[in-house]
């Protein structure tokens, strides 16, 4: 709210008063007086106070008018302190206050006593607070709860900061709440600023100087009320400073006058609050204009030195560019001319001697006067143009657009600002319109008005006149001149003189209120002329000239429609040429057409649905016009050339005949034709001729005879009478099946006005009819016809039609698919038992085997060729013959379903095995199990596959070649067969292989079930190592005799020394001592073996009788051992015994400090024997051949095994610094004794173990079993410690490994480059990790499967006993193995939710070692850790 003229009036009041109002009470002030004592000095007679303060103080005891006069110049700081009913003014006479004055309100913001302090020059006083020289106390400083500075006045007041560096004039700080505070007359000097004011209530700021010296303006933070700022001269000189900033939540009105501000950001408005308004009304801003906030700004005038925002310029004003870096806001001119020769818009030019504003485009100009014009604006257009132009309405612009007849190529479009009651004119005139290409057929018109969804509000353009137009509209198919889509609702359009060609059409008003078209000439359109639909009020159509020229029959002049036009329409004086030349369509009853003049052919005024009045009192037509439309006293006339005319009647002929009465016209100067026999009927009657008189006593006319009526005429019919006959009845056809047709026939003669009664009414389209038509007749049934005239004659006869029984057949039931080849038949019946049935069949689908079509019952052999369930639906039709009719009854329909089969070639082609697998068995491997793959098996819908094969159980193949047979069976039973070759070979060993001792002697070899041995004893040289006696010769047949400690290649007498230990690739260790690389010295379990599968040690010996006792050498078969005499060497006696007797060799086994184990072979006995020799006693060496780890695995120090509750020995393996089991858990019960169940289901709760593979077959001692997470626990809460602390399943002294734990061994993993595939990606050490046999291969660079003799780096040994789970949707559950043979999955005892566990991953197809969390049901693999 804006009340700039008050706030002005009371600001001059205010200064007016400061000379006006005598005080009551004078202080003087001056230092050398007693304070309180009456003086007089000069002019002025008083009370003398020495100090400023003083006098302040007792002032605050008076009330009225009271002045404090200084008489010298003073250094004081001062607080007055406001007081109701004291007027207190301060008159510095010119002199200096050295410091400060404080102020504080008292409390009360809306007190009326008043503080005017004047004629005062204020300096800087070092050590001043508040950083200004007038400073409003805020609440915290005042003397009671708020400070509320209100009604003070400074004026004729000087401010030089000198000495400061943050000083103003004037400061009002937050929470302070000032109130009218007025700066007049003041300068200032070498300040921060002249004034701030926070949160102050109505501010005068007028004739002020800040100039000199100033980094500053003025700044207003908050408040509201009004403020005035006006004839001020501000210099700001610090770099980015503000003249005026306005900002945070301020709501003043404020209004800026005359001032001359210069700095880098004159005027900043950036307050937060949109109810604040800043009104630039004139002045001078050197500076930027930043206008950032929401607060608003209106700019009617000014000089600025930067541009303004449009949006921040009054209504009627504008900007321009005065060519300095300088724009100026004036009020704006109404002339505007149009050229787009123009080379900018918005600058003078003169036209004819007229000073205006030129424009390029149309638009521009449209844009311009919409901004900034009030009142009356003409845009006159000087070339021609090609654009779309937008105009909006203004309430209080009256705008005329005059084209000069120059051509727009393009559209204008016209919205009416939604004020549908505005005052405001909008003409277009003299404009040529032509349609261009470019134009989007959603704004269809050459004017158009935009409609609501278009413009996002409503139109309600008004006022509208388009006169002295042309539109030319070649190249369109769809375009109006004028186009008001519905809903735009403008008022009061106007179209005159205009003309359209090749256009869709002309004018299309809809939802128009008060439309005038006239004097328009409209050829070659499309579609029609004029269209006023859902309009209302006055639309006038006169003497226009409309001649669609088109083929189109439905082409209309002018064409009222729709149920909300309520106008009253004028037809006067057109010439329409059209099909329809008037056309009035769905129309509701509101609507009142008046035609009065003019000429509409080329077809009939035509009516459709149509309501409403339409009353025609002239005008000449193609067809005659409905008489009920023909205004009273007029009719119409045919004029005898294919056209009719509305004239007035000059003579009416009545016919009456009875209470009916039919009028016939004539107009002058014309004869009339009297009407003929068909103008009244009369039962049994015929009409012969009129009379004047009704009992034909008068003057008789002929019919059809034509006479010359001058006056009006009434006549009246004669009669001859007549009878009905009823000529023949007929039903047709007589015999019909149930629920059909017939149709009954009656032919009579001379039946003027006859009733007719059929009966009975079953089934009848009507009773009273000649020929009625039977529907749907369902019984045998006689009807009876009577046909009665008006004189009581009456005439009967009969006919009977006969019904067929109602055909029907009994429904046939859908069936479960069908396995194709199985033969299967359908039998139809019915329940009718007269008359014979027979039924006909269709089938969609031929390829289930049965044929397209059909009669009788179906019998075939099911087919199906393809993957999917074939279903064919079956119609069957029953047809039944009684009567000699035939009839048919309603259909029925079920399906035939055919599964897949497997036996099919595009199923069985899809069946293909495995590749052939060729395996060589590592030394001491006996069989192997082995991963088949699987079969690709063909996917048939709703037939599923079973595999089936007969590899060895546990898919562990020995030495040979297997053919592995699958077998795929469907569900039908059908099955088809692939095999699989597996070839299993030994290593070599035997003939032609040979073992090369360290010395490089070779020894013959020898193959004794899966083991190869050196078939001699060594004589590998070592220091410990004799020949029996010493001798040469017998070393050359026996080999030498060895110490233990030589054997295994230990320090003589070390009994601390630990053999080192060779691992196999099958996870065995073993010890190498003296035997070359790939050879070990036996185990006591692997001459245990050699001896079983050499038969027994009878059969290992030699059988050269020249190296055994006699009688005592080997005998058949011979397992090719060859086992020879070779006595040994006895320590404790010095001596050599036993040749030809026995045969001792050294196993690895320590047994104790001073033996070790060895096993015998001697004359005497049949079996071989286990016996504990001195280590310092010299035995023969035998050699095994291992299949060496192509890496280095170390079992744990102390600890090379573990023992489970259930008696399983498990081999460890050092990893890092952890000690991990190296094969899987496969314990039956816990440590105590409790025994683990074996799972039947899943649980997350009950503890269950699992065949892997769900097979009971499988070897637990190579996969171990699969455990549930509760199982693994046994009662244990989750941990992530490291160690985990959680013993569950494993043996005392073990644990279950943490996630943490996993963790440190993957990061070990990843710190040794040795067990990392460096050309994959983080944790690709899974290899290293896996064992080297029983997974599935694959190609895949560092993956597990590919080159599995490249795995088990660690000795680690994983193996892939996959993982149980369910099978979804299986009532009861079914336990679901998954990924044997291709995954190696371990549990953590970390949970990572209550039914989710954490556990890590290695997959056959992968490089990488991966954390794996499952559902705690899930069976997985345990590997335990040693605590």
């Amino acid at each position: 709210m804006r009340v700039k003229f008050c706030k002005y009036l009371l600001v001059l009041i205010c200064v007016f008063s400061l000379t006006m109002v005598s005080a009551q009470h004078t202080l003087l002030v001056k230092s050398s007086y007693t304070n309180n004592t009456p003086v007089t000095e000069g002019v002025f007679t008083g009370t003398g106070f020495n100090t400023l303060q003083g006098a302040i103080t007792h002032a605050r005891t008076l009330t009225g008018e009271v002045e404090i006069e200084l008489m010298e110049n003073i250094t004081e700081v001062v607080t007055i302190q406001q007081k109701t009913s004291l007027n207190l003014t301060i008159d510095g006479n010119g002199k200096t206050l050295t410091g400060q004055i404080r102020i504080d309100g008292d409390g009360r913001l809306n007190g009326d006593d008043k503080l005017v302090i004047k004629n005062l020059n204020f300096t800087f006083k070092s050590g001043t607070a508040d950083g200004a020289f007038i400073y409003s106390l805020k609440d915290s400083q005042a003397y009671n709860t708020h400070g509320y500075t209100h009604n003070v006045t400074v004026a004729d007041c000087n401010f030089d900061g000198a000495g400061s560096v943050s000083f103003r004039a004037v400061r009002c700080p937050a929470k302070g709440s000032a109130k009218n505070i007025i700066l007049i007359n003041v300068t200032a000097k070498n300040l921060f600023g002249l004034a701030e004011f926070r949160g102050t209530i109505d501010i005068t700021i007028q004739n002020c100087t800040a100039t000199e010296n100033m980094l500053y303006g003025v700044q207003i933070s908050g408040g509201y009320g009004t403020h005035q700022i006006e004839n001020n001269e501000f210099v700001a000189t610090a770099t980015g400073a503000y003249g005026i900033v306005v900002q945070d939540a301020c709501s003043a009105d404020i209004t800026y006058k005359n001032n001359t501000i210069t700095a880098d950001r004159a005027l900043v408005f950036k307050a937060t609050s949109s109810a604040q308004d800043n009104y630039v009304e004139s002045g001078i801003y050197n500076g930027t204009l930043e206008h950032t906030g929401v607060n608003k700004l209106h700019i009617s005038g000014g000089t600025f030195g930067s541009e303004p925002a449009d949006g921040d310029i009054v209504s009627g004003y504008v900007k321009i560019n005065n060519g300095d870096g300088t724009w100026s806001v004036t009020k704006v001119s109404n002339a505007i001319y149009v050229d787009k020769n123009y080379t900018t818009n918005g600058d003078t030019v003169i036209v004819d001697g007229n000073k205006g504003i030129g424009f390029q485009t149309l638009q521009a100009a449209v844009t311009y006067a919409r901004t900034n014009l009030i009142g009356d604006a003409v845009i006159m257009v000087l070339s021609n143009l090609e654009e779309v132009v937008d105009i909006r309405q203004k309430e209080g612009l009256n705008l005329t657009i005059n084209g000069a007849n120059h051509s727009l190529l393009g559209q204008i479009r016209i919205d009416g600002d939604g004020r549908q009651s505005g005052t405001d004119i909008l003409i277009i005139e003299n404009i040529n319109f032509k349609y261009v290409s470019t134009l989007s057929a959603d704004y269809s018109g050459l004017i158009y008005f935009p409609t609501r969804n278009q413009l996002g509000r409503y139109n309600y353009a008004h006022n509208v006149t388009i006169r002295n137009c042309d539109f030319d509209g070649t190249g369109s198919t769809s375009f109006w001149a004028v186009n008001v889509p519905s809903g735009v609702s403008p008022k009061n359009i106007i179209l005159e003189n205009d003309t359209c060609h090749v256009l869709f059409g002309f004018a299309s008003l809809r939802s128009t209120i008060n439309a005038t078209i006239r004097d328009c000439v409209v050829n070659n359109v499309s579609d029609g002329g004029i269209i006023l639909g859902n309009c209302t009020g006055e639309f006038t159509i006169e003497d226009n000239k409309i001649d669609v020229n088109t083929t189109n029959p439905e082409s209309y002049g002018v064409r009222v429609q729709d149920p909300g036009t309520t106008a009253t329409i004028t037809f006067e004086g057109n010439d329409i040429d059209a099909p329809r030349p008037l056309y009035f369509r769905n129309t509701g009853a509101g609507v009142s057409s008046r035609i009065l003049s003019g000429r509409y052919v080329g077809g009939g005024v035509f009516y459709e649905n149509a309501n409403g009045d339409v009353e025609i009192s002239g005008g000449t037509y193609s067809e005659e016009p409905v008489a009920e439309n023909i205004v009273p006293g007029y009719a119409a006339f045919d004029n005898g050339n294919g056209t009719w005319s509305v004239d007035p009647i000059s003579a009416t002929i009545t016919y009456i005949y009875g209470s009916e009465t039919i009028e016939q016209y004539k107009r002058e100067g014309e004869a009339v034709t009297l009407y003929g026999e068909s103008t009244f009927t009369k039962l049994d009657y015929t009409l012969q001729k009129w009379n004047t008189q009704e009992d034909g006593s008068g003057i008789d006319y002929e019919l059809e005879s034509s006479y010359n009526v001058d006056n009006d005429l009434t006549l009246y019919p004669v009669w001859t009478l007549t009878c009905p006959i009823i000529e023949a009845i007929t039903a047709t056809p007589s015999t019909i099946c149930y629920n059909f047709n017939s149709q009954l026939n009656i032919d009579l003669t001379d039946t003027l006005e006859a009733t007719i009664a059929w009966f009975p009414a079953t089934g009848l389209s009507a009773t009273n009819v000649e020929d009625p038509s039977i529907t749907a007749l369902t019984e045998t049934t006689t009807y009876t016809v009577t046909v009665t005239n008006r004189n009581s004659c009456s005439a009967t006869a009969t006919v009977t039609v006969t019904v067929n029984p109602e055909v029907v057949m009994n429904p046939v039931a859908d069936r479960e698919p069908h396995c194709a080849g199985d033969a299967t038949s359908y039998e139809f019946s019915t329940p009718l038992t007269v008359g014979t049935m027979e039924y006909e069949w269709t089938n969609d689908n031929a390829a289930i085997g049965l044929a397209t079509s059909g009669t009788g019952n179906i019998s075939f052999i099911p087919t199906n060729t393809t993957a999917n369930i074939l279903i064919a639906n079956i119609t069957v039709t029953p047809k039944h013959t009684y009567n000699g009719i035939p009839c048919e009854g309603d259909a029925i329909t079920f399906t035939i379903k055919v599964l897949p089969t497997i036996l099919a070639d595009v199923n069985k082609n899809q069946y293909t095995c495995p590749g052939d697998i060729n395996v060589e068995l590592y030394y001491n491997e006996c069989e192997r199990v082995i991963n088949l793959g699987t079969p690709t098996v063909p996917v048939m819908e709703g037939n599923a596959v079973t595999l089936t094969n007969n590899a060895p159980e546990g898919y562990v193949f020995s030495v040979g070649t297997t053919v592995v047979t699958w077998t795929a069976t469907d569900a039908c039973g059908d099955s088809i067969t692939c095999d699989q070759t597996v070839v299993v070979s030994y290593p070599p060993c035997g003939e032609g292989t040979v073992m090369t001792d360290n010395d490089g002697n070779e020894y013959q070899t020898v193959r004794i079930g899966c083991q190869c041995w050196t078939k001699e004893n060594i004589r590998t040289n070592a220091d410990s190592a004799t020949a029996y006696n010493n001798s040469d010769s017998l070393e050359n047949i026996y080999g030498k005799l060895y110490t233990w400690y030589s054997a295994v290649a230990i320090a003589e007498g070390d009994n601390n020394a630990v053999p080192t230990a060779t691992p196999d690739i099958l996870g065995e260790s073993y010890v190498q001592g003296i035997c070359p690389e790939g050879w070990v010295l036996p185990t006591p379990d692997a001459f245990t073996l050699m001896l079983a599968n050499g038969g027994n040690a009878t059969n290992a010996k030699s059988d050269n009788n020249l190296y055994w006792l006699p009688n005592r050498q080997g005998v058949a078969p011979l397992s090719g051992f060859d086992a020879l005499g070779a006595g040994n060497y006895n320590a404790a006696l010095d001596r050599y015994e036993n040749l030809l007797g026995s045969t001792n060799f050294w196993t690895s086994l320590n047994a104790n400090a001073q033996n070790a184990t060895s096993v015998e072979i001697n004359y005497f006995c049949e079996d071989g024997m286990m016996k504990e020799f001195s280590k310092e006693d010299g035995l023969s060496v035998r050699c095994l051949k291992i299949s060496l780890s192509p890496f280095t695995a170390q079992a744990c120090p102390g600890t090379l095994t573990v023992t489970d509750v259930d008696g399983n020995v498990y081999n460890t393996v050092l990893i890092g610094e952890q000690c991990w089991m190296r094969e899987n858990l496969r314990t039956t019960q816990y440590a105590n004794g409790t025994p683990i169940a074996l799972g039947t289901d899943t649980s997350t709760t009950t503890p269950f173990r699992y065949y892997p593979n769900n097979s009971n077959s499988t070897d637990i001692t190579f996969y171990g079993y699969l455990y549930n997470w509760p199982a693994v626990m046994n009662g244990a809460a989750s941990s992530n410690a490291n160690p985990s602390g959680v013993q569950g399943v494993c043996p005392d002294g073990w644990h279950v490994p943490s996630t943490a734990e996993w963790e440190s061994l993957m990061t070990y993993m990843n710190s040794q480059s040795q067990y990392v595939c460096q050309s994959y990606y983080t944790n690709s050490f899974a290899k290293s990790l896996a064992d080297s046999v029983a997974w599935a291969t694959h190609t895949q660079s560092c993956a597990v499967g590919n080159n599995l003799n490249e795995n088990n780096a660690t000795g680690f040994s994983a193996r892939p006993a996959g993982y149980m789970s369910i099978k979804w949707n299986n009532t009861p559950t079914i336990l679901n193995p998954i990924n044997f043979g291709n995954n190696a999955l371990f549990w953590s005892a970390t949970e990572t939710s209550p039914v989710i566990a954490g556990g890590y991953n290695i997959g056959y197809r992968d490089s990488n070692f991966i954390f794996s969390s499952a559902s705690k049901y899930y069976g997985r693999s345990v590997r335990c850790v040693r605590d």
